[in-house]
């Protein structure tokens, strides 16, 4: 699993839209958009504002751990 299907699974837990999960985490939705598709990689301030606002570790959403 990458790090883009994992934000993606946390959202859909979260049931969220990728618009308010974006807006939650500080980026844009196209930006979530093209995490979850694999085709762009997210930043270290997007893996560290999930991994705070959704109370998983930076370890999970980077190595699935």
């Amino acid at each position: 699993m990458t790090v883009g299907e994992r934000l993606k699974s946390l959202r859909i837990t979260q049931n969220l839209s990728q618009a308010e999960f974006a807006n939650s985490i500080g980026i844009k939705q196209s930006s979530l958009s093209h995490i979850e598709k694999g085709t762009t990689k997210p930043s270290i301030d997007t893996i560290l504002a999930a991994s705070k606002e959704y109370g998983v570790t930076t370890d999970w959403l980077l190595k699935g751990q």
